[in-house]
Formats: structure tokens, C-alpha cells, sequence
């Protein structure tokens, strides 16, 4: 079971680096989303901006934008990166099915750094409610295509810093990413014990 977000690891809350690699387990946060099929993969990521909103209900506009440390990322910035990050992982499974229905071979893309992104794109600066919607439309669309996918496309990839890895694995990676970052923003936010989504909720895909 995921871990309670006031317990989580500080470790978790000093850099948003989980985009310089992609994963679909993780033992900071607890999630192992390694046996998941893509419904499932989808069902329990369809909750999820629900529970971002409720996470930062109630919080003003100097809570939302103060970072604790120059390490440490603000809620706005978790929430804005949480929305591009699911939005960039549904990119990488687009071009890893083109570049096999163009038969160029599995595409090659380097990492990026969430850090030098948040400053570039201004992510502390965003408007809340345009984020949170932003979040709550790349979701659902992620969540549809990834339900759509056939075993065939599903075991299709690309490489990714020398590591290839499957459209599945970057599926399971795209909720990592979702769901470690919503304990990061209920830390940040305060959140009351068990407000997370669990792995083990019986939530039909939206």
C-alpha cells in the first residue's frame, strides 16, 4: 500500500527529478504499478485529479507558491509539473507507435530535467485552476488512449537514454508520476492522514 503522504520520505519532497528517469515501481512512494494492465493502469489514475483538487482546497495563494527551500519544489509547481508530466509521457507512447507505423526504427529521446523545466515554463507563476484543469483533461485523455492500446502496441518502446523501455512500461510510469506527486502535494499541503487515493480502490476507469 502506498504510504500515508505525512509520512512519506522528505527525501520524495527535495527534487522532482522522477522525470530524468521513468519507472513504474517505486519504493519512496509504494507504488508498484508493474502488474497492472492498461485498464487498470487507467482506472486507477482516473481518481487522481479529484484528489489533487482536494488537496489544495482551502489553501491560499502565498501557500500554494511558497517553496520551503531553494530545493524544494512549491504546490503549485508539483501540481503544473504532474500535468506535463502525464501529457509527456502520452507524447513518448505517440511517437513510440509513429515511428513503427513509419518504420523508422524505435525513436531515441534524451531525459529532462524537471528542474530547469519548472523555472523555463514559469511554473510558479501558473494559474491554479488552469493547472488543475490541465491535470484533470491530460488524465482522462491519457487514461482513454492507454486503455485503447492493443498487447501488440503495447509491447512496442523506444530508448530512452540507452534504456529502452515498452509503451506499457511508460503507461505504468505516466501513473508513478501522477501518484507520486500528489503525495507530494498533500505533504506540502497538509493534507489529513489517508486522504490519498489507494492502490487497492475498486475505481472503474473513466
Amino acid at each position: 500500500m502506498p504510504r500515508d503522504p505525512r509520512t512519506v520520505s522528505a527525501a520524495i519532497l527535495g527534487r522532482a527529478g522522477t522525470l530524468r528517469r521513468v519507472e513504474e515501481q517505486c519504493a519512496e512512494c509504494g507504488l508498484d504499478a508493474s502488474g497492472l494492465d492498461m485498464v487498470a493502469t487507467a482506472a486507477r489514475l482516473a481518481p487522481l485529479p479529484a484528489a489533487y483538487r482536494d488537496a489544495v482546497a482551502g489553501l491560499d495563494d502565498a501557500e500554494l507558491r511558497k517553496r520551503a527551500d531553494e530545493r524544494t519544489w512549491s504546490v503549485v509547481e508539483y501540481l503544473a509539473h504532474a500535468r506535463d508530466a502525464v501529457r509527456y509521457h502520452g507524447a513518448l507512447i505517440r511517437d513510440a507507435l509513429r515511428a513503427e507505423a513509419d518504420h523508422a526504427g524505435e525513436r531515441r529521446v534524451a531525459a529532462i530535467d524537471p528542474d530547469a523545466a519548472a523555472i523555463e515554463l514559469a511554473y510558479n507563476d501558473a494559474d491554479v485552476t488552469e493547472v488543475l484543469d490541465g491535470i484533470e483533461a491530460n488524465f482522462a485523455r491519457f487514461g482513454t488512449r492507454i486503455s485503447e492500446l492493443t498487447p501488440e502496441e503495447q509491447a512496442k518502446g523506444l530508448v530512452r537514454d540507452d534504456r529502452r523501455v515498452s509503451v506499457a512500461f511508460l503507461a505504468h510510469s505516466a501513473l508513478h508520476e501522477a501518484w507520486h506527486h500528489l503525495l507530494d502535494v498533500q505533504r506540502l499541503a497538509g493534507s489529513p492522514s489517508g486522504a490519498a487515493v489507494s492502490q487497492g480502490d475498486d475505481v472503474e476507469p473513466g
